[in-house]
């Protein structure tokens, strides 16, 4: 299934500063003729896979929402090792709240 949807639209890439170079190598060795588009922000993407222009590979983080409402499908693809991606947290004072915030957020993983 991975294969035709990879040859029926076209690929929707550099939308994550990090994952990018090594997972566009691993998907066209494994799938040849993978036609790509580049794409800077995650939220053009969306719009792009919601109008059917195209299919990427994105955070779950960044797709959660318009999974649950049905907009993006989520596709398995289990020839593929997928990149994982950290969230960082930069703060000027180690106060509580901030802290608080830290440990908050940190409960949520996306995998």
């Amino acid at each position: 299934m991975a294969e035709h949807v990879l040859q029926d639209y076209y690929l929707l890439t550099h939308n994550h500063p990090v994952y990018w170079e090594s997972l566009l190598s691993d998907i066209q060795t494994l799938f040849p003729r993978t036609k790509t588009m580049k794409v800077s922000q995650n939220h053009i993407t969306k719009r792009f896979i919601v109008s059917g222009l195209g299919v990427s590979f994105l955070p779950k983080s960044t797709i959660r929402r318009e999974v649950l409402e049905g907009r993006i499908v989520q596709v398995d693809l289990p020839e593929l090792k997928l990149p994982i991606v950290s969230t960082y947290a930069i703060t000027k004072y180690d106060h509580t709240l901030e802290a608080e915030f830290i440990d908050f957020v940190s409960q949520f993983q996306f995998q």
